[in-house]
């Protein structure tokens, strides 16, 4: 449709649909439906009846939008033969596109293409000319009408350009042009051969709306949530325009509202793409068990040593992707507010004369993060290898002093032993440098470090850890699943180093698992492990390698 009926106007195709309602008039439908095999009749002849008048009486409507659709962005393609493309920008809201055959109409006498269009339906044409020594000819002197993209072929094209061409885009080869004046448009000359590119099925539609959704994660645990996406398409942008997500969520533990805004736009500064990100959350809960290696594990009230903080989150980022690397630089504002819960550990023991560490604080900084992931499964790997390193520099605004940079890596290795099992490791670090406020060091504990201990059990200047996992993990399908599932068993050790301590404790767990990938679209496993100071159901899940 989007090239057969590309000359057509809105009221050709008002005039069709109604010709067509005169068409099928009542009996028609009636008897129509009736050459159905009776018993089928017997149980919907009559409703499809109604539906297809019900429909009928709407023709026009339903026209006019499939017209509005097809001619927001229209395609006009020309053949191998030589064409003159004639366009006239009339004024701010019509522009006439003629097309002659020079082979057959070489005083260009007849146009074998003409239509008319309106500022009001279509934001874009986009001139094809393929091959054949093809001439274009753009009258456009306006300020803000429809824009015009011209992709030259690939023998040399002729271009002459009138007005101030502010809607005109050219695409060619640089020494296969006539473009007269070059100045008159903007152009987007290249040698390489994809400049000229027609694919034919190139239109991709846009796409938006609301999803609703329950889910699980470390801050929020069980929560429901709804929210809207929107994706959008745009001229020789792949695989989209831009992709957007907003959200909002209630968390059922915390009895809290919190909103996440998530912006993807890809190339827009050469091959990297541009990262939005925004969030506030009304009370977001982490674990502190005070500072360095030996920190006593003192309840088993899972509340007492949780801390709540109200914050606010806005990040912008470039990402590349170069073959298997992801490289990510990214700046971002962190207002935080500690809730002061006096009957936790926080306010209680740690903090229980100092309520200026109760006030809200604001951070700026910037962060590197460098990806490089080969492994033979994105969702489930059992060989290969995924590194990750970041760096990056907190400034803490109230107070300059408690500044400071972080650094950190980790790396993951899977090792197959025998058909369908495989070792899997995961080794990380991470340091931090200079006077960082208690809950911004270095952590270790939970279920991607040691997961016979709490997440964020122990925190440091500097922390390490190290998994061990063996796993068994084998195809099933069944009536109600396709996908793979497998056992585990698993040994982790780490530790945090603090200045000011002295210890040389090596924290250790053991326990074992199971893995689940339904319809091999995400990994889930649940684990219980086992160290001297718990016994712990962890549960982790991700949708491919490098996110945790």
């Amino acid at each position: 449709d989007r090239f057969f009926t590309n000359r057509l106007t809105l009221i050709e195709w008002q005039n069709v649909a109604k010709e067509l309602q005169q068409s099928l008039t009542d009996s028609v439908i009636e008897i129509a439906t009736r050459q159905m095999p009776p018993e089928i009749f017997a149980i919907s002849g009559n409703d499809i009846i109604a539906k297809l008048k019900s429909r009928r009486s709407h023709l026009v409507e339903y026209a006019t939008k499939y017209y509005l659709f097809l001619s927001k962005n229209v395609d006009i393609v020309g053949s191998k033969g030589r064409e003159y493309f004639e366009v006239k920008q009339v004024n701010d809201k019509e522009t006439e596109v003629n097309i002659f055959d020079l082979k057959e109409d070489e005083n260009r006498k007849q146009p074998f293409y003409n239509r008319k269009f309106n500022a009001n339906e279509t934001n874009e044409i986009r001139l094809y000319g393929l091959s054949g020594k093809d001439i274009y000819s753009v009258d456009a002197e306006v300020n803000n009408g429809i824009k015009i993209r011209i992709i030259g072929g690939d023998d040399i094209d002729s271009i002459k350009l009138a007005g101030n061409g502010k809607k005109v885009h050219v695409y060619d080869d640089p020494e296969k042009n006539i473009i007269q004046p070059k100045s008159k448009a903007r152009l987007h000359l290249s040698s390489d051969s994809m400049v000229h590119d027609f694919d034919y099925d190139a239109f991709i539609p846009g796409k938006r709306g609301i999803k609703p959704a329950i889910g699980y994660n470390s801050e929020d645990r069980l929560y429901v949530g709804i929210g809207y996406g929107w994706l959008h398409q745009s001229f020789r942008k792949k695989p989209f325009a831009s992709l957007q997500n907003i959200s909002v969520n209630y968390s059922i533990s915390q009895k809290a509202f919190s909103t996440t805004y998530t912006g993807l736009f890809p190339k827009v500064i050469a091959n990297w793409n541009l990262l939005l990100k925004g969030n506030y959350d009304a009370v977001r809960w982490t674990q502190f068990f005070g500072l360095g290696n030996e920190t006593l594990n003192q309840t088993d009230d899972i509340d007492y040593y949780r801390m709540r903080s109200a914050q606010w989150l806005g990040s912008i980022g470039l990402n590349h992707l170069v073959g298997k690397s992801n490289i990510t630089v990214s700046g971002f504002y962190n207002s935080l507010n500690i809730l002061n819960d006096t009957n936790r550990f926080l306010a209680k023991q740690y903090l229980p004369f100092n309520p200026e560490k109760f006030k809200t604080n604001s951070f700026v900084g910037g962060m590197f993060n460098y990806n490089i992931t080969s492994v033979n499964d994105s969702i489930v790997p059992e060989k290969g290898i995924v590194f990750s390193a970041n760096a990056g520099y907190t400034h803490n605004i109230k107070d300059a002093g408690r500044s400071f940079a972080h650094f950190g890596g980790d790396v993951q290795m899977y090792i197959p032993l025998v058909p369908k099992i495989s070792l899997a490791i995961s080794t990380g670090a991470a340091t931090v440098t200079g006077t960082p406020e208690f809950y911004q060091y270095a952590t270790i504990g939970g279920a991607n470090s040691l997961r016979g201990y709490r997440t964020g059990r122990f925190s440091g200047k500097t922390a390490f850890y190290n998994s061990n996992e063996i796993r068994f993990i084998t195809n099933i399908r069944s009536y109600y699943m396709n996908g793979k599932i497998g056992l585990l068993a698993f040994f982790d050790d780490g530790r945090v180093w603090l200045p000011s301590e002295k210890s040389d404790t090596w924290h250790t767990n053991y326990g074992g698992g199971i893995l689940l990938v339904p319809f091999k679209l995400i990994y889930v496993d649940v684990t219980y492990g086992i160290s001297k100071e718990d016994k712990l159901i962890q549960l982790r899940v991700r949708s491919k390698m490098g996110l945790k």
